[in-house]
Protein backbone atom coordinates (compact mmCIF):
# COMPACT_ATOMS: atom_id res chain seq x y z
CA UNK A 1 0.00 0.00 0.00
CA UNK A 2 2.82 2.48 0.72
CA UNK A 3 4.69 1.44 -2.59
CA UNK A 4 1.49 2.16 -4.61
CA UNK A 5 1.27 5.58 -2.52
CA UNK A 6 4.74 6.09 -3.27
CA UNK A 7 4.12 5.54 -6.82
CA UNK A 8 0.99 7.54 -7.57
CA UNK A 9 2.76 10.30 -6.12
CA UNK A 10 6.26 10.20 -8.29
CA UNK A 11 3.36 10.29 -11.00
CA UNK A 12 1.71 13.32 -9.87
CA UNK A 13 4.89 14.47 -9.36
CA UNK A 14 6.35 13.72 -13.19
CA UNK A 15 2.97 14.66 -14.70
CA UNK A 16 3.04 18.28 -12.81
CA UNK A 17 7.08 18.17 -14.28
CA UNK A 18 5.88 17.64 -17.58
CA UNK A 19 3.14 20.60 -17.52
CA UNK A 20 5.25 23.27 -16.45
CA UNK A 21 8.73 22.07 -18.82
CA UNK A 22 6.69 21.09 -22.09
CA UNK A 23 2.71 22.13 -22.09
CA UNK A 24 3.27 25.70 -19.92
CA UNK A 25 6.33 27.01 -22.60
CA UNK A 26 4.44 25.73 -25.71
CA UNK A 27 1.33 27.91 -24.12
CA UNK A 28 3.17 31.19 -23.42
CA UNK A 29 5.23 30.49 -27.34
CA UNK A 30 1.97 30.69 -28.44
CA UNK A 31 0.17 33.14 -26.30
CA UNK A 32 2.71 35.57 -27.57
CA UNK A 33 2.95 34.71 -30.85
CA UNK A 34 -0.76 35.76 -31.65
CA UNK A 35 -1.01 38.48 -28.99
CA UNK A 36 2.63 40.79 -28.89
CA UNK A 37 5.27 41.48 -31.39
CA UNK A 38 8.62 43.51 -31.17
CA UNK A 39 9.56 46.68 -33.05
CA UNK A 40 12.64 48.61 -33.51
CA UNK A 41 12.64 52.14 -33.21
CA UNK A 42 13.46 54.00 -36.70
CA UNK A 43 13.58 57.27 -36.24
CA UNK A 44 13.67 60.05 -33.30
CA UNK A 45 10.34 61.62 -33.77
CA UNK A 46 9.14 59.67 -30.39
CA UNK A 47 11.96 61.04 -28.95
CA UNK A 48 12.33 61.83 -25.39
CA UNK A 49 9.75 58.64 -24.72
CA UNK A 50 11.73 56.10 -27.09
CA UNK A 51 14.75 57.23 -28.80
CA UNK A 52 16.09 54.98 -32.50
CA UNK A 53 17.28 51.83 -31.69
CA UNK A 54 15.42 51.45 -28.73
CA UNK A 55 12.94 47.84 -29.06
CA UNK A 56 9.20 47.46 -28.45
CA UNK A 57 6.62 45.29 -27.79
CA UNK A 58 3.63 45.70 -29.15
CA UNK A 59 0.02 44.27 -27.97
CA UNK A 60 -1.84 43.21 -30.80
CA UNK A 61 -5.18 42.68 -29.51
CA UNK A 62 -5.91 45.64 -28.40
CA UNK A 63 -9.64 46.70 -27.14
CA UNK A 64 -9.83 50.29 -27.20
CA UNK A 65 -7.50 53.62 -28.73
CA UNK A 66 -7.75 56.51 -26.21
CA UNK A 67 -5.87 59.56 -25.91
CA UNK A 68 -2.09 59.43 -25.21
CA UNK A 69 -1.37 55.62 -26.20
CA UNK A 70 1.07 54.56 -28.20
CA UNK A 71 0.42 52.98 -31.55
CA UNK A 72 1.90 51.05 -34.14
CA UNK A 73 0.16 51.76 -37.57
CA UNK A 74 0.61 51.19 -41.58
CA UNK A 75 1.19 53.87 -43.31
CA UNK A 76 0.47 54.44 -46.76
CA UNK A 77 1.94 57.62 -47.22
CA UNK A 78 5.05 56.32 -46.02
CA UNK A 79 4.96 52.55 -47.10
CA UNK A 80 6.33 51.75 -43.83
CA UNK A 81 5.36 50.78 -40.29
CA UNK A 82 5.68 53.71 -37.61
CA UNK A 83 5.26 54.55 -34.24
CA UNK A 84 3.26 58.21 -33.36
CA UNK A 85 0.63 59.25 -30.08
CA UNK A 86 -2.82 59.03 -30.66
CA UNK A 87 -3.87 62.83 -29.38
CA UNK A 88 -7.76 62.53 -30.88
CA UNK A 89 -9.96 59.91 -31.21
CA UNK A 90 -13.23 59.84 -33.17
CA UNK A 91 -15.64 62.36 -32.77
CA UNK A 92 -12.96 64.95 -31.32
CA UNK A 93 -12.40 68.38 -32.59
CA UNK A 94 -8.90 69.31 -33.98
CA UNK A 95 -7.98 72.90 -34.83
CA UNK A 96 -4.35 73.91 -35.73
CA UNK A 97 -3.73 77.61 -35.98
CA UNK A 98 -1.37 79.67 -38.25
CA UNK A 99 1.31 79.10 -35.81
CA UNK A 100 1.28 75.04 -35.52
CA UNK A 101 -0.83 75.48 -31.97
CA UNK A 102 -2.88 72.34 -31.81
CA UNK A 103 -6.45 72.27 -30.12
CA UNK A 104 -7.91 69.05 -29.23
CA UNK A 105 -12.01 69.79 -28.47
CA UNK A 106 -10.90 73.20 -27.55
CA UNK A 107 -7.83 72.64 -25.18
CA UNK A 108 -4.23 73.39 -25.94
CA UNK A 109 -2.87 69.85 -26.86
CA UNK A 110 0.26 71.45 -28.29
CA UNK A 111 2.13 74.72 -28.17
CA UNK A 112 4.20 75.95 -31.02
CA UNK A 113 7.04 77.24 -28.66
CA UNK A 114 8.13 73.09 -28.82
CA UNK A 115 8.35 73.53 -32.73
CA UNK A 116 11.48 74.01 -34.57
CA UNK A 117 12.09 74.68 -38.23
CA UNK A 118 8.55 75.17 -39.73
CA UNK A 119 7.05 77.31 -42.08
CA UNK A 120 3.19 76.51 -41.27
CA UNK A 121 1.12 78.67 -42.24
CA UNK A 122 -2.95 77.72 -42.36
CA UNK A 123 -5.52 77.35 -39.74
CA UNK A 124 -7.64 73.99 -40.52
CA UNK A 125 -10.20 72.89 -38.47
CA UNK A 126 -11.78 69.53 -38.72
CA UNK A 127 -13.46 66.42 -36.60
CA UNK A 128 -11.61 62.98 -36.68
CA UNK A 129 -13.79 60.73 -37.97
CA UNK A 130 -15.47 57.69 -37.25
CA UNK A 131 -12.72 54.27 -36.70
CA UNK A 132 -10.26 57.17 -36.88
CA UNK A 133 -7.05 58.68 -35.03
CA UNK A 134 -5.39 61.60 -34.92
CA UNK A 135 -1.75 61.10 -33.91
CA UNK A 136 1.81 63.07 -33.46
CA UNK A 137 5.45 62.23 -32.20
CA UNK A 138 6.55 63.36 -29.01
CA UNK A 139 9.70 65.33 -30.69
CA UNK A 140 7.13 67.71 -32.38
CA UNK A 141 9.79 69.37 -34.71
CA UNK A 142 11.27 66.14 -36.29
CA UNK A 143 8.16 64.32 -36.75
CA UNK A 144 6.30 63.61 -39.62
CA UNK A 145 3.05 63.14 -38.40
CA UNK A 146 -1.17 63.87 -38.61
CA UNK A 147 -0.35 67.80 -38.93
CA UNK A 148 1.17 67.75 -41.90
CA UNK A 149 0.00 64.74 -44.02
CA UNK A 150 -2.04 64.87 -46.99
CA UNK A 151 -5.00 62.67 -44.97
CA UNK A 152 -5.28 64.17 -41.24
CA UNK A 153 -6.24 60.26 -40.17
CA UNK A 154 -4.86 57.13 -39.09
CA UNK A 155 -7.40 54.50 -39.83
CA UNK A 156 -8.49 52.18 -37.51
CA UNK A 157 -7.89 48.97 -40.24
CA UNK A 158 -4.09 50.36 -40.41
CA UNK A 159 -3.35 49.69 -36.61
CA UNK A 160 -1.10 47.25 -35.89
CA UNK A 161 -0.87 47.39 -32.07
CA UNK A 162 -0.57 49.51 -29.11
CA UNK A 163 2.98 50.14 -27.63
CA UNK A 164 3.23 48.18 -23.93
CA UNK A 165 7.19 48.30 -22.70
CA UNK A 166 10.14 49.85 -24.43
CA UNK A 167 12.31 46.49 -23.13
CA UNK A 168 15.58 47.09 -24.74
CA UNK A 169 18.08 48.90 -23.64
CA UNK A 170 17.27 47.19 -20.19
CA UNK A 171 18.33 49.86 -17.96
CA UNK A 172 15.26 52.32 -19.99
CA UNK A 173 12.80 49.41 -19.37
CA UNK A 174 9.29 51.21 -19.10
CA UNK A 175 5.71 50.03 -19.56
CA UNK A 176 3.53 52.37 -21.06
CA UNK A 177 -0.81 52.49 -19.96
Amino acid sequence: MVNKLKFNNRLILILLWIIFIIILPIYFANFVSKNIFFITVTSNSMYPTVNEGDWLIVYKNYRNINRNDMIVFYSNELNKNIIKRVVAIPGDTITIDGSLNLFVNGEKAIDSKYIVNSNYQRYEQFVVPDKSYFVIGDNLGNSFDSRFWDNKFIYSDLILGRVVSLFYPIKRFKLFG
